[in-house]
């Protein structure tokens, strides 16, 4: 967690990058099923239901980097919580009963509710699992 404006985003893009599994995330356009696994319709099929994996089972072994973490609604970082404790994503959905691992290592990057860090008001359901790391002001 860190101040605007001091390069989170560009940090996570990078070691993301340099991660040969890893993946980047947007807080903003990312939701659980889009960090987990969704069920999708088979468009060449028979339209019977696929599993896509997530960013989490997508970075199995490698890093996951989710920018604007703050962004995550907290039922979407709920979802996060047994591939984070138990390293799988057990998925139920369309017919489909499956476990993908997410055996990564998680980054992430957010913006203080008040504009600046204070450590006032930090939610600890998630963030508990996540080791702090304060980024020095520009």
């Amino acid at each position: 967690m860190g101040d605007p404006g001091v390069a989170k985003s560009q940090l996570l893009s990078f070691i993301s990058a340099l991660s040969p599994r890893g993946r980047f995330a947007t807080g903003g356009g990312v939701s659980g099923a889009g960090l987990t696994a969704a069920a999708v319709r088979d468009a060449f099929g028979d339209g019977r239901f696929a599993l896509e994996a997530g960013v989490l089972p997508l970075s199995d072994r490698g890093l996951a980097a989710i920018d604007e973490f703050d962004k995550i609604s907290p039922d979407d970082k709920r979802m996060m919580h047994p591939a984070m404790e138990q390293q799988k994503v057990h998925v139920a959905k369309g017919g489909i009963t499956a476990t993908l691992h997410s055996r990564c290592s998680i980054l992430a990057a957010a913006n203080p509710k008040e504009g600046r860090f204070t450590k006032r008001g930090i939610n600890t359901s998630v963030i508990r699992s996540f080791k702090e790391t304060g980024l020095p002001p520009p």
